[in-house]
């Protein structure tokens, strides 16, 4: 069943004896990469700050079929819809146990906190869903499963995206800016006394989809963009869109790509639009970061290891000062803070903030989903 109450959460202990949580994080991107699972303990010290450690975390690639399902599914009919989100939760299910069972640090008592895959957002018309049955993988692993973070903020119309500074801001506040280059670049930081955070632009959205053009899953440290001339009448029409003019709150999804991004790239080679894809994501995001006025970054997201489009950005805004953080936390780092937005939701925690989403107020997001076939305490 759904609950959106507040519901006691059952209490382990870490090592510095503070109450500790265990929760599996999954993250499904727009790029079609795969489904990321990180499985997270996280922990309050005495001042009430939070701490986190990763037990294991792993990507599992999406099969052909899958990836092409979840790329078809917004030209999909309200049944075909359906019954892909039920399978497609199935499909999460299957995963999670498989990677909980391997996994001899997984606690019993953990919950699983799945962001789903989006198939629409369209905040403007109060629209943002992601499939992948909250019920279905709660039933199957009889485990708590927290999911459907967007809708509720949407409804309190706010753009439901990016919700992931809240967990910059509670488990990164050390750094002045926390970047992330995933499908789309997004960024979050305190700004007079308030976090903020928006999305800056695409990223491996359309670098992974013209890299598969050339029988690539993407481009590698960015030696295709590096190896061709960027066209500059391309980059000059990217760069005039009107999203980037737009003040924050302020998010992206496919539909924007495709009525704004896709025009522009549609006739020219795969080379050239990987060319021009990069140095337009590393002109605007040079430019959100001086604009930002903060001088540290930290960078994750699977386009932190595109060497050339890190040293283009770099090159663009050189007084800007980039930390060295782990390949797992480049990698895994919206997972594990989904898995704390889920962890919040079930204490009672708000958990997304209206100065990054630009709703009503703060709240508490996410659906709770309990397995009958368990006697978790209530």
């Amino acid at each position: 069943m759904a609950n959106s109450m507040q519901m006691p959460f059952p209490k382990q202990q870490n090592k510095n004896l503070y109450p500790s949580y265990q929760v599996l994080g999954l993250m499904s991107g727009t790029s079609l990469d795969g489904l990321d699972l990180c499985l997270a303990q996280f922990w309050q010290t005495d001042s009430g700050s939070w701490k986190f450690t990763i037990l294991a975390a792993e990507t599992e690639a999406y099969p052909q079929i899958w990836e092409q399902r979840l790329r078809d599914a917004p030209k999909s009919t309200a049944f075909e819809l359906s019954v892909l989100n039920l399978e497609y939760g199935n499909y999460i299910a299957e995963k999670c146990k498989s990677f909980l069972e391997k996994n001899i640090l997984a606690d019993e008592n953990c919950i699983i906190s799945s962001h789903g895959h989006t198939v629409f957002h369209q905040p403007q018309i109060g629209l943002s869903l992601q499939i992948g049955s909250g019920k279905r993988i709660a039933e199957s692993t009889g485990k708590v499963c927290v999911c459907n973070f967007r809708e509720q903020d949407v409804l309190f119309e706010g753009q439901g995206a990016p919700l992931v500074p809240f967990g910059d801001q509670e488990l990164f506040g050390n750094h002045t800016a926390c970047l992330n280059l995933g499908g789309f670049a997004n960024i979050s930081y305190e700004s007079q006394g308030k976090r903020i955070g928006f999305d800056i632009c695409p990223v491996n959205i359309l670098l992974n989809f013209y890299a598969q053009k050339l029988g690539l899953e993407y481009d590698q440290d960015g030696k295709i963009a590096e190896s061709y001339p960027s066209s500059l009448p391309i980059i000059q029409a990217l760069n005039s869109i009107p999203f980037y003019t737009q003040e924050p709150p302020k998010s992206l999804g496919k539909e924007w790509v495709e009525e704004y991004c896709q025009p522009i790239l549609r006739h020219i080679t795969p080379e050239l639009a990987i060319s021009a894809i990069t140095e337009h994501g590393a002109v605007q995001i040079a430019r959100t970061l001086l604009k930002s006025g903060k001088k540290e970054v930290i960078c994750t997201g699977g386009g932190a290891l595109n060497c050339y489009l890190m040293k283009r950005i770099q090159d663009l805004a050189p007084q800007i000062s980039f930390h060295t953080c782990s390949h797992e936390l480049i990698q895994y780092k919206e997972a594990l803070i989904f898995g704390f937005l889920g962890l919040t939701k079930v204490l009672g925690i708000d958990n997304v903030l209206c100065s990054v989403t630009g709703a009503k107020h703060d709240h508490c997001s996410g659906d709770v989903y309990l397995s009958v076939a368990k006697d978790f305490p209530i």
